[in-house]
């Protein structure tokens, strides 16, 4: 599994609510992996090529409050 972007969340649960969106919408939990993100955007997302629509879950990531990094 490779990670092909990484979105960055300032609040612990946009990022949940982001991850089950694209849990159900893009291919299960093979769709995402954690990350740290940084000191501003503490909660971090990678969308990995499991991911079977990436432009969806990009979408959903920054209708969620995620910026790409």
């Amino acid at each position: 599994m490779a990670n092909i972007a990484e979105y960055r969340f300032r609040d612990y649960d946009d990022r949940t609510r982001a991850k089950d969106k694209i849990y159900s919408e893009c291919g299960g939990s093979s769709s995402y992996s954690d990350t740290s993100g940084n000191s501003d955007s503490p909660y971090g997302l990678y969308i990995t090529d499991e991911c079977t629509n990436a432009g969806l879950a990009a979408k959903i990531a920054e209708a969620n409050g995620g910026a790409r990094s």
